[in-house]
Order: C-alpha cells, then sequence, then structure tokens
C-alpha cells in the first residue's frame, strides 16, 4: 500500500504540473484577451496553486496515518510475526526527503486465530538498516488485504477493544515476542533492546 500511495502522489503532482504547464501556455499565447485584468488572473492562478500544494502536501504526509488511525480505531488489525525483511528500494517525498522500502514476509494471526501468509511493502524511515524478526501489529481486514501497514505500538491506545484482543492473542499464540514500531520521519522498528540502548545514549 506505502508503494500505491507513492504512485498517486507522483501522479497527482505530474497531473497539477502538466495543467499548469498548459495554462501557463494558453495564457501566453492569447495574452491580449486578458492583459487588462493580469492582477485577476496572477491571484487566481496563485491561489489555486496554493490550494492544491497545501491539500498535497497534507496527503503526502498523512494518507497512511489516516488509515491507519481509523482501522485501529475499528479493531481492524492483527497480530503478525515478521519472518524476513528485505530491502527494496529508497523513494523521496516532494522535499526530497529519503526514505526506505523493505519487503516484509509476514505470518498474519487474525483475530479469530487463523494464519496467513502476507507480503508487504512498507516505508520505513532511512535509518532502517536492517528488519528484526519478531512480533508486530498490522493493520488487517480481509476484504481490503492491500490495506495493510505496521501499528506503532502507542496507537493501540485508540482501540476500543485493546486489551480484549491484545489478551486474546497473548493467550493463545505462542512465543509472542514483540518489536518496539514508532514514527520517527518514517517507520521505525527494532527490538525493545535496541530502543533502551538507544535512550540510554541520549541520557548520557
Amino acid at each position: 500500500m506505502q508503494l500505491k500511495l507513492h504512485r498517486r502522489c507522483t501522479i497527482m503532482i505530474s497531473i497539477f504540473l502538466v495543467i499548469l504547464i498548459i495554462a501557463v501556455a494558453y495564457l501566453t499565447m492569447n495574452a491580449d484577451a486578458w492583459r487588462d485584468r493580469f492582477l485577476e488572473v496572477m491571484i487566481i492562478i496563485v491561489a489555486v496553486s496554493t490550494v492544491f500544494l497545501v491539500f498535497f502536501k497534507y496527503y503526502e504526509n498523512n494518507a497512511d496515518k489516516n488509515i491507519i488511525n481509523k482501522m485501529v480505531r475499528e479493531d481492524r488489525y492483527a497480530l503478525a510475526k515478521i519472518k524476513d525483511g528485505k530491502f527494496e528500494r529508497i523513494i523521496k517525498d516532494s522535499n526530497n526527503h529519503k526514505y526506505t522500502v523493505w519487503k516484509l514476509d509476514l505470518e498474519v494471526y487474525d483475530q479469530d486465530l487463523n494464519t496467513h501468509e502476507m507480503t508487504i511493502y512498507e516505508k520505513f524511515d532511512a535509518s532502517q538498516t536492517k528488519i528484526p524478526r519478531g512480533n508486530v501489529y498490522v493493520t488487517y481486514d480481509e476484504e481490503k488485504p492491500d490495506h495493510m501497514f505496521l501499528v506503532p505500538n502507542i496507537l493501540l491506545n485508540i482501540s476500543p477493544n485493546a486489551s480484549d484482543i491484545v489478551n486474546k492473542y497473548e493467550a493463545k499464540v505462542k512465543d509472542i515476542k514483540y518489536l518496539n514500531v514508532y514514527y520517527q520521519k518514517g517507520i521505525i522498528v527494532e527490538t525493545f533492546k535496541k530502543s533502551m540502548n538507544k535512550a540510554r545514549e541520549v541520557d548520557s
């Protein structure tokens, strides 16, 4: 889903630039028709461009987070085991900030405790250089299998039935070894031991 959102953003900005170029070319070739309304035309172009760019930046920065938040609030998530992680590619946002995309092979336990072998492509912070093995929570809806993202641990607090769901997993699934999942500029997933060591380095 992250790659789909990235492609969608690329298409959106490309379409906007094409329309802007066509509009500028048309206005240039028909300058006599609007010369007396130069200020009004410029205000309209600037206003439309500003509205689009504000919307685009919001979408680019929050589309994935909005989906995750909505699904967690609706208790649409599942326990997963990261079995393998392979580096896929580097992508950049409109501010030229780099993210790494990793292919994750998962064993997903739905809330009926059925298991599913699934693969997702997740966008990580550029500092993510390897993927640890362990357990995480992912958004999960069997009717929308592409709507799967890693869920930052803290977001489980917004799930109305988090306690019951987590307790059920912990009672029925053996050898759960949770990983720490959180946002930096992108998602970070690491062992809790590594997170604690990083915290000690900051404090020292």
